[in-house]
């Protein structure tokens, strides 16, 4: 635990009443990662199909068959894990799945370049930073030193615009010293959100799994799940996994409430305000 006065020494800033440091942690490129993890499935013989969504699978001769619009592939074992995107290229996919996870659109953004002066004081350390706030405000840097951090905007408009308004209000009073914010990159991506902030794990069928829901932490629990599953598939016992499954439990009223999730920032917002958590 730090107090206040560790807390601005290791963020620079007065902005919060004091934190919790967890030495064990870190932060990493996730493009990076990503890319890395294909690399290593080319060179061990596996092959990536891409920008052909699979639209179906189901069971033929003891085999499991995947279908895209292009063509289809076969397999003895199936692991289904589309997260978030379970729903958005195919409704037959896994409809249960689909309905079990809420999509919640994400930003991120990257600033320009912090000046040198401005790096040795925010974060000095270059710990990545996250808070209790219910609209989370983070922030790590990146190997060029840019700040990447992130918000969430409503409502009509030119919604990259207005969020680069937002966040650089928001970075210029969590750090004053940073001047001028202007972004060199946005981007958005769907993260996947559970009713208990859990993942769900599936048994499809034989040698057939399935899970969604990371909740934003995909990145380390996504690594950690894809060795469990390579066991799953290789016919270790239930026993010896680390996969509590269960049976698929679709969101009631899941479309509606999809269409509402958006409003809950507003909400965020005012608790955040009074400071209640």
């Amino acid at each position: 635990m730090l107090t206040r006065d560790e807390t601005r020494a290791m963020l620079g800033s007065d902005a919060w009443f004091g934190g919790f440091w967890n030495r064990s942690g870190g932060h990493i490129n996730p493009l990076a990662l990503s890319r890395g993890l294909a690399r290593v499935v080319l060179e061990c013989g596996g092959r990536i199909y891409a920008r052909s969504p699979a639209i179906s699978f189901e069971r033929q001769n003891q085999r499991w068959v995947v279908k895209s619009a292009q063509g289809q592939i076969s397999g003895r074992a199936l692991i289904v894990a589309t997260n978030a995107y379970t729903g958005e290229f195919s409704k037959s996919l896994a409809p249960d799945i689909a309905r079990e996870v809420m999509p919640v659109l994400s930003w991120q953004m990257a600033t320009q370049p912090l000046s040198e002066n401005a790096r040795q004081t925010i974060m000095p350390g270059r710990q990545a930073m996250s808070d209790t706030h219910g609209e989370l405000y983070f922030a790590r840097y990146d190997a060029r030193n840019r700040l990447v951090t992130g918000g969430a905007v409503i409502g009509p408009g030119n919604k990259p615009e207005k969020l680069k308004l937002v966040v650089a209000e928001r970075l210029q009073r969590l750090w004053p010293q940073i001047g001028q914010v202007s972004f060199d990159h946005v981007w958005n991506g769907y993260v996947g959100m559970t009713t208990d902030f859990l993942p769900r794990f599936h048994r499809l069928g034989p040698d057939a799994f399935g899970w969604t829901g990371c909740n934003g932490r995909a990145v380390a629990l996504s690594i950690a799940l894809g060795d469990e599953f390579s066991k799953a598939v290789r016919g270790y016992p239930e026993s010896d996994l680390a996969l509590p499954f269960t049976d698929p439990a679709p969101i009631v009223a899941h479309g509606l409430l999809r269409r509402l999730a958006p409003l809950m920032l507003m909400v965020y917002r005012r608790r955040d305000a009074r400071e209640i958590a």
